[in-house]
């Protein structure tokens, strides 16, 4: 495997270790990312209908990853160029941040890296 994998490669390695076609690994992808994009739809009209909440999960992959929604109220904004103040609406962002696990895997191995590198 190189460096950096692309999707195409992800495809073809998933399919090679379930002993899937890529055809049928590319079928389940394109299910998920819909199946994704729903949620975080739903999830915003929730999050927008609610004035008080900050925060909604959206989806937690066990092992894995961890999604939420994550709104910021609308604010008053200095802008140094213009020298006047601006209203900024409320906003929201997709946060994925990786799960403990998977995030320990690699803090273990960057650690590795690092005693290694510390080593030469």
């Amino acid at each position: 495997m190189s460096d950096k994998m692309v999707c195409s490669e992800l495809f073809i390695e998933i399919a090679k270790r379930a002993n899937f076609t890529k055809g049928d690994v590319e079928i389940i992808w394109e299910t998920f990312e819909t199946i994704l994009q729903e949620l975080i739809l739903e999830k915003l009209v929730e999050i927008r209908n609610d004035p008080d909440m900050m925060e909604i999960d959206v989806i937690d992959i066990s092992q894995f990853l961890n999604m939420n929604i994550r709104k910021t109220k609308s604010h008053r904004h200095w802008l140094e160029i213009t020298k006047e103040w601006k209203i900024l609406p409320d906003f929201y962002r997709v946060i994925m941040k990786p799960s403990r696990t998977f995030a320990r895997i690699i803090k273990a191995e960057v650690k590795r890296l690092v005693e290694e590198e510390n080593k030469k």
